[in-house]
């Protein structure tokens, strides 16, 4: 509900009560002025022997009426007018008269609610034993008062709203003033003249952006820096991570000791996932960051080929079979090169690091059918390993989340890699589907559009 509407509510709420005071008050005091009357006309009434009564005031038939009407009554309530031409004696004041000699009574005429009192003379005043006054109202003052009462309230609105018109109007200019200094590129003050609330008002609102805006440039700095120390790690600690799993896998294959073999093997897998880790951390910070993705024509299959080449100690030394196939045709994809590899590899490293011994990892990319209305590829990754159970599959690309299978099977993860895929496919406009695979394992496979390869000069 607007100010405005609460305003006119409010207003009615009180102006309507109040007109409503005002009519009963006023209805009382009419009531007590007609009966005032009444009893000034009945004191000056009598009806002495053999006379013909008090003259009656009722006017002639046709002629307008008088307010005020007085008519003798015999004490058989019966009119004492010689012609007989008396109203009806009213019942309510007859059966009052009964024990007491005077009565009064309300009295519905067409022109309104009037009053009617009888009261009964001494016995020697025949041949009037009883006297009847009554009072009509004015003709037209019931709707004289009804239109006066609405013109109170009709004016009590106006002026409502004519003082509280302009305030309405700045607390609008304010609440537009206040939407356009939320934007990041607007830094300027609110203005506002005057000197009331609105103005305060404005000056608060200044105040609150100050301190918020202080607030946002610093937590702004903070995640700047903290970006930028995970990326300089990330990247200086990835080359001799690299270094050193290219010895470790050397040292393997001249291991001669099969104890001395199996232990380089788990140190490979450490290293690898300590370069993983680290790689995904970079991911995050610079998808939760809004970080500009750096979008440009990228060869999938070239990209593939890079990250199953990078993969193959780990398989290797996990016990997997990696196997790879990709077109002949170049693939040609619109991403950012180090988050679309990081997306590759992590479906990779998954299907490696979640299967086991003598298992089978196959990633095979494609063009899409031609049943599918946009032109494009399709990427699978599936492994005949562990797998998710069916109610985790929903969740599975959720940050933090990790499957039983995957909480039981390496108990440091951080459940960031199925995530970054998601985000990543998401800022690239392709899509990531999981299923269980047959009849083992897990399937992961990636859609999106591509661009027609550049042609070779």
């Amino acid at each position: 509900m607007t100010l405005r509407t609460r305003l006119m509510v409010t207003t009615l709420a009180v102006a309507v009560p109040l007109a409503a005071g005002l009519f009963l008050f006023a209805e009382r005091t009419r009531i007590a002025d007609m009966q005032a009357s009444i009893d000034r006309a009945l004191e000056t009434g009598s009806c002495g022997p053999g006379s013909e009564g008090p003259r009656s005031r009722v006017p002639p038939r046709g002629a307008q009426r008088a307010p005020l009407e007085v008519h003798p009554y015999t004490d058989g309530f019966v009119s004492a007018r010689p012609d007989g031409r008396g109203p009806e004696f009213p019942s309510e004041l007859r059966a009052q008269l009964a024990t007491t000699d005077r009565a009064s009574s309300a009295w519905t005429t067409p022109e309104g609610r009037g009053r009617q009192t009888a009261v009964r003379l001494s016995a020697g005043s025949a041949p009037c034993q009883i006297l009847l006054a009554r009072m009509r109202p004015r003709p037209g003052e019931l709707r004289e008062r009804m239109v006066g009462l609405g013109a109170i309230v009709f004016v009590v609105m106006l002026a409502v709203t004519i003082a509280a018109g302009p305030t309405l109007a700045r607390i609008r200019r304010l609440s537009d003033a206040v939407r356009s200094s939320t934007s990041r590129a607007q830094n300027t003050d609110i203005t506002m003249s005057g000197n009331d609330e609105v103005t305060g008002l404005a000056s608060a609102f200044n105040q609150a952006r100050r301190q918020v805006r202080t607030h946002l440039d610093e937590v702004e700095a903070r995640e700047r820096t903290l970006r930028e120390f995970v990326a300089n790690t990330t990247h200086d600690v990835a080359v001799p991570l690299t270094v050193l799993q290219t010895h470790l896998s050397a040292l393997e294959q001249t291991a001669a000791d099969d104890e001395v073999s199996a232990r380089v093997r788990d140190a490979m897998r450490e290293a690898h996932y300590m370069g993983s880790l680290l790689r995904n951390l970079s991911a995050a910070s610079r998808l939760d960051g809004g970080v500009p993705i750096d979008a440009r024509p990228l060869d999938l299959a070239a990209l593939v080929e890079r990250v199953v080449a990078r993969h193959q100690p780990l398989a290797r030394a996990s016990g997997v079979d990696l196997n790879m196939a990709i077109p002949s045709v170049p693939i040609v994809v619109h991403a950012d090169a180090t988050l679309a590899e990081q997306a590759v590899g992590n479906l990779v490293d998954n299907a490696i690091r979640y299967n086991h011994p003598g298992g089978h990892v196959a990633v095979v990319l494609d063009h899409s059918p031609p049943s599918d209305p946009v032109s494009g590829f399709v990427l699978r990754v599936s492994d005949d390993g562990v797998g998710v159970e069916a109610a985790e599959l929903p969740q599975l690309a959720t940050r933090r989340f990790r499957g039983g299978a995957a909480r039981s099977r390496r108990p440091d993860g951080q459940g960031l890699g199925l995530a970054i895929v998601s985000e990543a496919a998401t800022a690239f406009g392709w899509q990531l589907l999981l299923k269980a695979n047959t009849p083992t394992g897990l399937l992961a496979e990636l859609r999106g559009p591509s661009t027609k390869a550049p042609t070779k000069p």
